[in-house]
């Protein structure tokens, strides 16, 4: 099949362009070295399927900026949009827009997105579905996204590097935090249903069913890697509401689960990062 990927060189788009490559898909990645989605712009060709992935994401580690939030993930979703002529559209947006109460989140929790990411995130999604009427428009919600190839300020980048040096690990939240997370390859799988169940539509949670605590992920981390690493306890000591992710649409309508324990996930990091 012909695909498009924005934002192809991305920590999710360079795994998802592997992987349809591996299968053997006519893959077009889109990157900001070759095109800003922030103008206008055209594509001279037809696409079988469409994943959007590019997007300003820092949300809360490094420098934020509102006006890249709505030029890149708002303005750029209906540029792709406008320029893309596919018979099948796949959104990554976040679970973040939902509103974090305490209670399990199906897809027909209430929404509420606090920060200008999972706001601008929304409003791509609603534009999404203007221009997806009646057509196979698939939204994937996704929690954090963990495993090889992430930016270096992630939360298993930061840890692994300090502790392999017997540096402190800093923990700014409470040590109790609820850690949600979908190992990269578990969400390729995801990405890949549309392309090999046929047409699918909808909106669908993406999570591991397992949570680990920020304090424990840290152990974990020092035990794997050797180290001497103390912990140094910056944050406070109340928990926010854990809000876990419930994924059984995916399962029931994607036959998608995720594969991948917390183990697994900081083993594969540990050896292939």
């Amino acid at each position: 099949m012909n695909v498009l990927v924005t934002g192809a060189n991305g920590f999710v788009g360079r795994a998802l362009c592997a992987r349809l490559k591996k299968t053997g898909h006519d893959v077009y990645g889109l990157s900001r070295n070759q095109t800003d989605i922030t103008q206008p712009f055209q594509l001279d060709r037809a696409f079988d399927i469409t994943y959007h992935l590019a997007a300003y994401n820092i949300t809360h580690i490094g420098d934020q900026n509102d006006d890249l939030y709505e030029r890149v993930n708002v303005l750029g979703t209906r540029h792709v949009l406008e320029a893309v002529n596919t018979r099948a559209f796949v959104f990554l947006s976040t679970s973040k827009v939902y509103q974090n109460t305490g209670a399990p989140l199906t897809e027909e929790s209430p929404l509420g997105p606090v920060g200008g990411y999972e706001q601008s995130k929304l409003k791509a999604e609603a534009m999404c579905r203007t221009y997806f009427k009646g057509e196979a428009l698939v939204v994937l919600r996704a929690v954090s996204v963990w495993g090889e190839g992430q930016a270096p300020k992630a939360i298993l980048p930061v840890f692994f590097q300090k502790a392999k040096q017997n540096l402190p690990l800093d923990l700014l939240a409470s040590p109790q935090t609820r850690l949600s997370f979908v190992y990269i390859q578990d969400l390729v799988d995801a990405l890949m249903v549309p392309l090999t169940r046929g047409r699918s539509q909808g909106v669908f949670n993406i999570a591991s069913p397992q949570t680990i605590s920020l304090e424990n992920l840290a152990k974990r981390i020092i035990r794997l890697t050797h180290s001497s690493s103390e912990l140094r306890f910056l944050g406070g000591h109340e928990n926010a509401p854990n809000s876990c992710l419930v994924c059984a649409k995916a399962k029931a309508q994607l036959g998608w689960q995720a594969q991948t324990s917390v183990e697994q996930v900081l083993k594969n990091y540990f050896q292939n990062a």
